[in-house]
């Protein structure tokens, strides 16, 4: 794992991004808070209760000394069921196969029943390009 020093919230990573652009924020380009959509989570988890990090003679890589212990002898099998579970759409056996490999997962219960969350476009939004931070996964 790389140690990638403080978190950086992602409106100032955007703010910054527009304007290393030459852009004005609130003037050529909007960023829209659209609220948290299932699934979205505001922290991630770094480490797993239980794994015992090592830096390497790198400073700024990670090991993890008894990884072994949390990876499923069956991975690879699984993974690969689940990339034919999504090639098929099949969220209910995507969502069923995430919670055997990733116990701590969670959804909703709109992601549960196969259909994504909407969003929704603010009733005043300007003509002007919109950066919306969302997530990649789940559109």
């Amino acid at each position: 794992m790389l140690d990638m020093g403080q978190p950086v919230r992602i409106v100032d990573l955007a703010r910054d991004l527009i304007e290393l652009s030459g852009f004005e924020v609130g003037r050529d380009i909007d960023i829209v808070y659209s609220g948290m959509r299932p699934g979205e989570k505001l922290f991630e988890e770094m480490f797993t209760p239980g794994e015992t990090y090592t830096r390497t003679r790198h400073n700024k890589v990670l090991v993890a000394a008894n990884a072994y212990k949390f990876i499923p002898a069956d991975l690879d099998d699984a993974i690969s069921a689940l990339i034919a579970d999504g090639w098929r759409s099949d969220n209910k056996a995507i969502v069923s196969r995430l919670k055997h490999l990733l116990p701590e997962y969670q959804t909703s219960q709109t992601y549960q029943n196969g259909a994504a969350p909407q969003t929704q476009t603010p009733a005043k939004a300007k003509q002007v390009p919109v950066l919306t931070l969302e997530p990649l996964l789940g559109n």
